[in-house]
């Protein structure tokens, strides 16, 4: 039937590796024996809309036409990517690695020098969704790369000596700091900090189907307020003041409900 038949002016032809073959172009100039070629949908463009010429020669020669190259495609580039990092890992491997907390990067002996490696002195805290090195507890991550993003808190010479446990959990940090700090005898034992607030806050929102990006955002801006108003406040009671704000507009909104 009329109606099922294809509409050429509706249809391009293409090569495999994606180029278009444009309806005014000289088919011996662009397509060669064995060439697998692809019905594509949209219309098909002429020579000027792709951006092709064709040079003056003789007759006798076969023209050649100018195109502008293709872009590397996604799959290339990665190909690429991955070739570079193996050819990288191999000449790295006959390099020691630093396993400084934070650096594990392979490094030259006979450079090293007293100021190449940036480093955290204490392992990584990893307690629910928190991330952070107990050197650095005031610097939260709530995600990998923003905890990667952390910069080192000491300068050294890389090292390729393990420094003890890899990662601490919140319970290790607890125990650390009810060891080496003043204990308070009217403080009950199971009080929660701001952050362990903040986190089983967020938990709790998350499970009743608040983004979690959303609470983030909230959350840092909160703390950005309370710093540039009161900067003044001790670090470890910064997450108080901000659980605390956070509460706030949480109520704040219910009550305009």
């Amino acid at each position: 039937p009329d109606d099922q038949k294809l509409k050429t002016e509706s249809f391009h032809l293409e090569k495999k590796n994606g180029e278009e073959i444009a309806r005014d172009a000289p088919v011996k100039n662009f397509v060669e024996n064995g060439d697998d070629l692809y019905l594509k949908a949209g219309a098909s463009k002429t020579m000027a809309e792709l951006g092709i010429t064709l040079p003056e020669q003789e007759e006798t020669e076969k023209p050649t036409p100018k195109r502008k190259p293709l872009p590397p495609t996604e799959s290339e580039l990665e190909t690429a990517a991955r070739a570079k990092d193996k050819e990288k890992s191999k000449e790295d491997k006959s390099k020691p690695m630093c396993k400084r907390f934070g650096c594990q990067k392979r490094y030259d002996p006979a450079t090293n020098g007293p100021e190449s490696c940036r480093h955290h002195v204490k392992p990584p805290v990893f307690h629910e969704t928190r991330k952070f090195w107990a050197c650095c507890p005031d610097q939260i991550a709530w995600d990998w790369d923003s905890f990667q993003a952390i910069p080192g808190c000491a300068v050294a010479a890389h090292s390729d000596t393990r420094e003890g446990r890899s990662f601490l959990g919140g319970s290790d940090v607890r125990a650390e700091m009810e060891k080496s700090g003043p204990q308070r005898i009217d403080q009950p034992k199971d009080q929660k900090s701001g952050l362990d607030k903040i986190s089983k806050l967020r938990k709790d929102l998350v499970s009743a189907g608040i983004s979690g990006s959303v609470f983030d955002a909230a959350r840092d801006k909160v703390k950005e307020k309370t710093v540039s108003e009161a900067p003044e406040t001790p670090s470890d009671k910064i997450w108080d003041h901000v659980f605390e704000g956070i509460v706030r507009h949480i109520s704040s909104s219910l009550e305009q409900l």
